[in-house]
């Protein structure tokens, strides 16, 4: 009886390992635990499969033209099948969008976000396209700017700065003198036709010096004081009297 884990090979001096075939080289699949990463809908029976749902998928490399993106990224393919009908469902992935294709099998259900989001990046290639037009303008200004400064001369400009001759100057003080001069003129004037005018007396009309005054509410409200008694004038008054009727007595 022969040994069932044989140590030793036995070769024929005929052997030849060159002719022996080489086998194909079959595509390379690995065995994955997958997620689904979208909501789709089976093909075959219709069920929905909602996102992060798991599954035992395989893995493998696309092999063609199309087998990297930008040829750096490469782009892999998974195979899964359905929990209802176990039908084969496809899905590549997308590296230019950040993203998932579902190849066959299925169909991906509408995300409102991912529309949301898309409109988004329109939004912020436009304000981005508005900023560089924003920048391009400012740096022409720039360029302009230089361009005229280099123009100019140091002599030119100190020709400017240099201050007026002396005529000018002469001109312009004359100028300065005739104007006071009309002022002070036009003050004096303005006084002496004050002077010669009466002043103005402020008359009542005879009505207003007529019109009796209407009694407010003060007048009504106050009382009068009243005068405190003479006392004195009646103690005098009864003294006189006594006095007379002493005198008729004696």
């Amino acid at each position: 009886m022969s040994e069932r884990k044989v140590v030793n090979k036995y070769y024929p001096p005929d052997f030849d390992p060159a002719k022996i075939p080489r086998r194909s080289q079959q595509q390379q699949q690995i065995k994955v635990r997958y997620m689904l990463p979208m909501s789709i809908r089976c093909g075959t029976c219709g069920s929905y499969i909602y996102k992060g749902t798991k599954f035992n998928s395989r893995q493998e490399k696309l092999i063609g033209d199309e087998t990297t993106y930008l040829g750096i990224i490469p782009i892999f393919r998974f195979y899964i099948k359905c929990p209802h009908c176990c039908a084969e469902i496809a899905i590549k992935t997308d590296p230019q969008q950040s993203d998932y294709v579902v190849e066959a099998g299925a169909r991906r259900n509408f995300e409102p976000h991912a529309a949301a989001a898309a409109q988004d990046e329109v939004g912020d290639a436009m304000e981005t396209s508005k900023r560089q037009t924003e920048i391009l303008s400012a740096l022409d200004e720039l360029k302009s700017m230089k361009s005229r400064r280099a123009h100019l001369r140091v002599d030119s400009m100190l020709e400017a700065l240099q201050p007026l001759p002396l005529e000018e100057e002469d001109k312009q003080q004359l100028d300065i003198f005739q104007r006071s001069r009309r002022s002070c003129r036009q003050h004096a004037h303005v006084t002496v036709d004050d002077s010669m005018q009466q002043p103005y007396v402020f008359q009542r009309s005879p009505h207003e010096l007529h019109k009796k005054r209407k009694p407010t509410y003060y007048h009504l409200t106050t009382v009068p004081k009243k005068k405190p008694p003479k006392t004195q004038e009646i103690k005098s008054n009864g003294l006189i009297l006594l006095c007379q009727q002493y005198d008729q007595e004696a």
